[in-house]
């Protein structure tokens, strides 16, 4: 029997945190804007445009601009299996800021803040895989062979990535624009987690038997995963008419190599023979942890997890003088992208590889009245995840965003927008060890942004 197969996989419970809907890893709502109407790709604002559509620059009135805001997604993660509910709550911050200038013939802008990742999230009560992993010996063999988790075990992730892009734009012919800029992106991936097993430490067979080869025992890791990348954008945007504009943009995949540094304490091995398996150290090794299963987080170790390319398109329609609707989409190149598919869990017969993304949006912004408009939009995001993958480490759900808001302009110069947004998420069935498990998330996004022209 091969303990590497039955059920260690549980030990990695960096839970996915990809924030907001689309893509596996990245995030769309830079600004809060987004979140009252997210068909952003082809719109023509002072508090978005640089971040979605950067060649539209070229069709605000000349000036020097500023713009800034802050989100907060509140929600939660659970999984559920047999009956029993592991939950994550989290708040998370998402603050963006741009600076840019525009004149006849030219616009140079810089923006930063979040591009991919998502909340911290602590499951202080364990996960899922923890209760599978005490199941699976039992059903195995008739007793804890590996052991029974108990009080303490509990996991922490939290994945965050920030962006930083600089560039320019400028216009080909009375109609369209183009932009061009270069992007970095810093990330960090980082995990804790203890499994703690009941009982005491076997010194014979029947100690096996009573407690499990790991009982009386605890592991722990507490590590961060590191990279640096760098890619480019390309947009382009064309004014058909009066009232009617369309934009494109195009960014590139970032290769991120991330690096792995920290500790990890593992189970040491009892020394001794058991009927039917052999003698333990040669049949587990010495020691066994969570990265003898997740080797990406082995301390000291390489490898990348990318960020796919993008291509985003959409357009803008002014019904009335005080009416216009938004129509765009995303589509994102997974299956181009390195995704870790070297580190898959030994128990998975699955890789992990994930089909090409894509989300579709609509939205809509009134102008009640000179100083105040109304904004409403929706947005679906189909990720690529494949149901059969799912499990505990990483589960990217399908979802729904429904959103609204306000602008108002305080002055001339100065126009401040406030926004709300439920995100509503498929809940899947995935296998953990061969277990069914169901994932489910739940959350809420509210922000507050401005935009100032010099």
């Amino acid at each position: 029997m091969n303990i590497r197969k039955i059920s260690f996989a549980s030990l990695i419970l960096a839970v996915s945190t990809a924030g907001l809907g689309a893509s596996i890893d990245h995030i769309m709502n830079y600004t809060p804007e987004y979140n009252a109407n997210p068909a952003q790709q082809g719109a023509i604002n002072t508090g978005s445009s640089v971040n979605y559509n950067p060649a539209g620059l070229m069709r605000l009135e000349n000036g020097t601009y500023m713009n800034g805001g802050i989100q907060l997604a509140i929600g939660e993660q659970t999984m559920n299996y047999k009956g029993d509910e592991y939950k994550a709550n989290h708040v998370s911050p998402v603050p963006n800021f741009a600076l840019y200038t525009k004149n006849d013939k030219r616009a140079f802008f810089w923006t930063v803040g979040g591009i991919a990742g998502g909340a911290g999230l602590k499951y202080d009560d364990g996960i899922a895989a923890y209760q599978i992993l005490g199941d699976l010996g039992k059903s195995d063999v008739g007793f804890p062979l590996l052991g029974t988790p108990n009080a303490g075990s509990k996991a922490d992730g939290e994945n965050t990535y920030i962006q930083s892009t600089l560039g320019g734009a400028f216009n080909v012919t009375d109609k369209l624009s183009m932009s061009l800029a270069g992007r970095i992106v810093y990330g960090q991936r980082n995990f804790k987690g203890t499994l703690n097993v009941a009982g005491e430490k076997p010194d014979n067979f029947f100690g096996v038997i009573e407690n499990g080869i790991f009982g009386g025992q605890s592991a722990d890791m507490d590590v961060e995963r590191e990279a640096w990348g760098a890619g480019f954008q390309l947009g382009l945007n064309y004014a058909a008419t009066d009232r009617l504009n369309i934009g494109m943009r195009y960014d590139s995949k970032i290769r991120m190599n991330f690096k792995t540094k920290g500790n990890e304490n593992k189970f040491k091995v009892p020394e001794f023979a058991v009927p039917g398996i052999g003698f333990l150290p040669d049949v587990i090794g010495p020691e066994f942890g969570f990265s003898d299963i997740y080797n990406e987080y082995t301390p000291g170790i390489k490898g990348h997890r990318d960020l796919p390319a993008i291509l985003a398109l959409g357009a803008q329609y002014k019904v009335t003088d005080t009416w216009t609707i938004f129509g765009g989409g995303n589509y994102y190149f997974n299956k181009d992208a390195d995704l870790e598919t070297s580190f898959v869990a030994v128990d998975n017969k699955h890789t992990r590889k994930y089909k090409d993304g894509w989300e579709l949006s609509a939205g809509s912004e009134w102008w009640f009245n000179p100083k105040t408009a109304w904004l409403l939009g929706v947005n679906y995001a189909k990720t690529g995840a494949n149901v059969e993958n799912l499990r505990d480490s990483e589960y990217a759900l399908d979802s729904w965003m429904i959103g609204t808001g306000l602008k108002y302009k305080y002055s001339p110069n100065l126009e401040l927008v406030g926004s709300i947004s439920q995100y509503i998420y498929d809940t899947e069935t995935g296998l953990t060890l061969g277990s069914s498990v169901k994932y489910k998330k739940n959350i809420t996004a509210v922000g507050a942004g401005f935009s100032y022209k010099f």
